[in-house]
């Protein structure tokens, strides 16, 4: 016998960055019920309408929301930590000893080779 996934399933997570349309969760009923910026299918899929952060978020009542927080508010609640990566950014050519290589030390352009035809 088979047996069958779950229903409800998370597919992003709190603190994560969606765009409009992303889908925050699937279920069946409403396990999670939608909050600011967030709307909800006829199958009761949670899914984003704007830009910006997912965030989990309990009530009293029980019921556990899901919202999505703008990008220029997410900034503001953690200081921008979350959304610039850690220390400077640099571009790639400017990198001391990467002429003609990427990062992975490999060269930028590959040559098929025949089967049989060893270099």
């Amino acid at each position: 016998m088979i047996q069958r996934a779950s229903a409800s399933e998370i597919k992003t997570y709190g603190g994560e960055h969606v765009i409009p349309g992303n889908i925050i969760a699937r279920q069946r009923g409403t396990t999670w019920h939608p909050g600011l910026n967030v709307g909800m299918g006829t199958d009761h899929t949670l899914f984003a309408k704007i830009e910006g952060h997912v965030e989990f978020r309990a009530k009293g009542n029980g019921r556990t929301f899901v919202s999505v927080v703008p990008m220029a508010e997410a900034a503001r609640i953690d200081g921008g930590q979350s959304l610039s990566p850690p220390g400077p950014v640099e571009p790639a050519e400017s990198k001391k000893g990467l002429q003609g290589r990427r990062e992975t030390g490999l060269p930028f352009l590959f040559a098929r080779v025949p089967p049989g035809h060893a270099q």
